[in-house]
């Protein structure tokens, strides 16, 4: 058989396998040149009890943190005391840099484990007025507990198009988080966030960051949305580690708790919004240099109302950001929770058709810059009977601008909303795609659309619609569709083993799958490629389609399989 550069599946998940197999948290500071820290200065005295690490109401403040706030003496956290204190000075204004030394990073190391009880009310560590900078070093302790997230609006966003102010809120660990670098330390506390206001960031390290490295953190607890939700969300920015980041770096990360939704209020079904950005690790992220992390915490959205719906075992939603926009580095990530999303019922408030987005890595964005590649999907991603177009890939839902070095998916992909796409790897992608494998089963039951709408329910085992170029690309797994579709007595389907449509498919593609219960002849047979022209490919082979007996549809299918796979040997018949 020849020998095609296609992506091996099981070689890139035993690479990322022992990428992965290295990430851990470590109990190490900051100082670069590997030093031992010395003592800091002295804070108050605490008994070593168990009940000077739990923070409740009844714990009383540290009237002074230990240290000094620089890398070799930096202030500490050694017990709930002293974790009230520093919270209290970093959300009054009084943590802040000074105007003198604005350029050297306020230290700070946690020391110990503490435990937050259940009927305290926690506020995040940090706000847009007053946000937490510096460098917090966890040393591989533990937050464990309940961050109960009060339900009152924190601060507003005057909106001047419409005179309307909105009002937000943060939930996490750290609220707000900015020119900083937050590490080592290990979240189990479970996350109670009553996201009631028009704007809501929820994190289980941090609500928003910018500017900011992230990394060895890892999330094992459980975010919990209630059910007593009632108010309708302008925007929900909501991640296993980060609601919302803004340009900065984050690595060696790992979720492996729980995102709960609780069951829509039966009256106003509003549990979610207008728009809703939820990530396994980040729910959205602007600039971000993401690599070495993984998810393998379950999505379960059971029903709501949504205008744009971003899901990804990653990120949610992937923006570009600045004056000449840019997508950062994605590489070496890893998702391994489902992602399930069932009855959405459509909201639109604007002249917009609303959208759902489901990816094993992100939901909705792309990537132009950096370094992309070896990233895995082993989840199996679901979208309901939902009436609203939905797109769903094992690597993303729907994707702009690519340029890959390997992704694969092993989980599988199945779309039942009224129209949308499907693939392998990606639902829809505008853009070259090179360098993917997958060897999960690909289903749609779509049966909407016509031939001419790119939403007609495509499907393939690599991507449902491609605007661009497909190379390099290898299909295992088992693809089937909705109806076939007609043009002019031209059968037409919407299952490809690669893609249901593309503008343009390389021969250096490889199939062993089936489409709709069909082999192809070979791993390097091409008329099984593309959903929308294997059909008439037969019938041309086999004399069926002819100039004579479909003047018409033959012309349009032999111009459009020449235009598409512009390296085939000619003739086709």
């Amino acid at each position: 058989m020849t020998s095609h550069k296609f992506l091996s599946v099981s070689r890139c998940l035993s690479y990322v396998t022992a990428v992965f197999t290295a990430i851990a948290i470590t109990s190490c500071g900051f100082n670069d040149e590997g030093e031992d820290t010395p003592a800091p200065t002295p804070g108050t005295p605490f008994p070593d009890v168990e009940a000077s690490y739990i923070l409740s109401p009844e714990t009383e403040s540290a009237s002074v943190l230990p240290g000094d706030g620089s890398v070799n003496n930096p202030y500490l956290i050694r017990n709930a005391m002293e974790l009230k204190l520093f919270t209290e000075l970093v959300n009054s204004g009084e943590f802040k840099k000074t105007e003198e030394d604005v350029t050297t990073p306020t230290h700070v190391c946690l020391t110990h484990d503490i435990k937050i009880a259940d009927n305290y009310t926690w506020t995040p560590i940090g706000s847009c007025e007053h946000p937490f900078e510096g460098t917090f070093d966890g040393q591989g302790h533990c937050i464990s507990g309940a961050l109960h997230i009060s339900a009152t609006i924190e601060e507003t966003i005057p909106q001047p198009e419409t005179g309307i102010t909105w009002g937000t809120q943060k939930a996490g660990f750290f609220g707000y988080a900015e020119n900083a670098d937050i590490g080592n330390i290990r979240i189990s506390a479970d996350t109670h966030f009553p996201a009631r206001e028009r704007w809501s960031y929820c994190g289980g390290l941090v609500a928003i960051s910018s500017n900011t490295s992230i990394h060895n953190i890892t999330y094992d607890g459980t975010i919990h949305i209630p059910t007593t939700q009632t108010a309708f969300m302008h925007q929900l920015n909501l991640g296993g580690i980060a609601g919302y980041m803004i340009t900065g770096f984050f690595y060696n990360n790992e979720m492996n708790g729980r995102l709960q939704f609780g069951t829509p209020d039966p009256q106003t079904k509003k549990i979610l919004g207008e728009h809703c950005n939820i990530g396994g690790l980040i729910g959205t992220e602007q600039s971000t240099d993401i690599q070495n992390s993984k998810n393998v915490a379950d999505i379960n959205i059971d029903a709501g109302n949504a205008f744009r719906l971003r899901v990804g075992g990653i990120v949610g939603y992937r923006l570009a950001y600045g004056e000449q926009p840019k997508y950062a580095s994605l590489t070496r990530v890893e998702n391994k929770g489902d992602i399930t999303i069932g009855k959405i019922l459509e909201t639109s408030m604007y002249d917009q058709s609303p959208m759902v987005y489901a990816g094993g890595i992100y939901g909705d964005g792309g990537e132009d810059s950096g370094e992309y590649g070896n990233m895995v999907n082993c989840g199996n991603i679901t979208v309901g009977e939902t009436r609203i177009t939905s797109y769903a890939g094992g690597i993303a839902g729907m994707a702009y601008k690519h340029s890959f070095n390997g992704a694969v998916n092993t989980g599988r992909i199945s779309n039942s909303a009224r129209m949308g796409c499907t693939g392998g790897c990606y639902g829809y992608a505008i853009g070259d795609v090179r360098n993917m494998g997958n060897s999960g089963d690909v289903i749609s039951k779509i049966n909407k659309g016509k031939v001419e709408d790119g939403n007609a329910g495509y499907t393939g085992g690599i991507a449902g619609h491609v605007s661009g170029r497909i190379e390099r690309c290898n299909n295992e797994g088992a693809v089937s569709s909705g109806k076939d579709l007609d043009w002019g007595g031209v059968p037409v389907s919407r299952a490809g083993a690669i893609a249901g449509r593309a503008s343009m498919v390389t021969l250096d593609n490889t199939n062993t799958g089936t489409v709709n219960g069909k082999h192809g002849k070979s791993p390097s047979d091409p008329t099984v490629f593309i959903g929308e022209l294997w059909l008439a490919w037969d019938m041309i082979l086999d004399g069926t389609l002819t100039p004579q007996s479909n003047p018409a549809g033959f012309t349009r299918f032999h111009d459009k399989i020449s235009k598409t796979f512009f390296q085939y040997q000619w003739p086709l018949y």
